[in-house]
């Protein structure tokens, strides 16, 4: 099988314009990167509950600590949301062609 010339070659980076070899290389890392933010993930939701659980119980004093508290998780995690989207469309992305390489080999 002949491979057009490098100069022909598109970038990776850009859903369907890369060469397979590129598309197998950035699988373990992206991967990776999503194993990473899971677990970041988890344990930002498993202090926003802890977060939670401490308002209910905590005195009317020591609610504006805790409340600005709860809004830093939350903004961790819907910035984390966005990146797990972005993985996500980059899997739908290139999982057909990732597919096709192993079927090849």
């Amino acid at each position: 099988m002949t491979h057009p010339p490098s100069s022909s070659r598109r970038a990776i980076g850009t859903p369907g314009k890369a060469d397979d070899f590129a598309v197998a290389l950035s699988f373990p890392r992206l991967m990776q990167q999503l194993q990473q933010q899971h677990k970041h993930y988890s344990r930002l939701l498993a202090q926003s509950q802890r977060v939670t659980e401490l308002l209910a119980s905590q005195r009317s004093e020591d609610l504006p600590a805790l409340m600005e508290e709860r809004q830093k998780v939350i903004d961790e995690l819907q910035r984390i949301d966005k990146d797990l989207a972005g993985y996500r469309l980059h899997w739908i992305e290139w999982f057909p062609r990732l597919e096709k390489i192993s079927v090849r080999k």
